[in-house]
């Protein structure tokens, strides 16, 4: 249990202090400098990148933490298991990036009262491939037992950095383009950062073993994806389904307003989310 006390306090403290920073970033940045419509473009971002990339993920996450204590070895190549399961999880995302191309005309009819995000519909291809790679590192380093660093990037520096934009929007040092742009390359930029600790770690090689992916259990792996791939998909669309909604049958200013109030709310749910990502991965390896 030492590990779940001293890790889960470290990430209720970086929780909170990522809960600060987006309480200051939402309440008094947000509706000032780029407006509830701005703001609600922004939330909708968010929801958009975090479906499309849970489609687009094959359930790996999960996989990693379930089948990942079964291939672990002590020469670090872990019978290959990493590899593969990028290699699902980058088929998935080019599946899903295919599907949200072709049906571009049927989505976009939807949000049609919804200019930004007509205009800025490719964005959320870049966007969601780095969240998908940074949920793919983040479940990595968790099963590792690494999760104090990934909570930073994630909680702290991506919303600091969010404040810093805000602050150069305001001062017309940086356009709205400018600022949705930059958010992508935050992803993209703290999904690095996490791939260098990790390596820097030697927890795993990037070589593989000689085996490769013989001894992977590879339809029951998938099956399991899948399995927990609609199960997320559900309590996930539970929890953003209010801002498609409203974004599909109002307007973006509308959605704006709401999602500022829902936010505030939000803050009662932190040490929930800090114990879960230490004890997630011990339930696994003991199970």
């Amino acid at each position: 249990m030492g590990i779940v006390k001293q890790q889960a306090y470290k990430n209720t403290l970086l929780l909170y202090a990522g809960m600060v920073i987006a309480y200051v970033n939402t309440v008094f940045l947000f509706p000032p400098i780029i407006g509830k419509e701005g703001y609600g473009f922004y939330t909708l971002v968010i929801t958009v990148s975090v479906m499309y990339s849970l489609v687009s993920s094959m359930g790996v996450p999960s996989v990693i933490a379930k089948y990942f204590p079964f291939y672990r070895t002590d020469d670090r190549t872990h019978n290959g298991f990493l590899h593969w399961a990028a290699l699902l999880m980058l088929g998935g995302f080019a599946a899903a990036t295919v599907l949200y191309i072709v049906f571009q005309p049927v989505i976009i009819s939807v949000y049609e009262n919804s200019p930004l995000f007509i205009k800025y519909y490719y964005y959320m291809i870049p966007l969601a491939l780095f969240v998908v790679i940074f949920n793919f590192l983040e479940m990595t380093g968790r099963v590792m037992y690494r999760t104090l660093y990934s909570n930073f990037l994630q909680f702290v520096l991506l919303r600091l950095a969010t404040t810093g934009m805000l602050i150069m929007v305001a001062n017309k040092w940086l356009t709205f383009d400018g600022f949705i742009f930059g958010y992508i390359a935050i992803n993209g930029i703290i999904s690095l950062l996490l791939l260098v600790d990790l390596g820097i770690s030697r927890l795993f090689s990037h070589r593989l073993g000689e085996s490769r992916f013989a001894n992977i259990k590879k339809k029951e792996i998938v099956n399991f994806g899948l399995y927990t791939l609609v199960s997320s998909a559900v309590y996930v669309l539970l929890q953003k389904i209010d801002t498609l909604m409203l974004t599909a049958m109002t307007s973006l200013g509308e959605q704006g307003v709401y999602t500022w109030y829902f936010n505030i709310a939000v803050v009662i749910s932190v040490p929930a989310q800090a114990l879960s990502r230490t004890t997630y991965a011990i339930v696994a390896d003991a199970w």
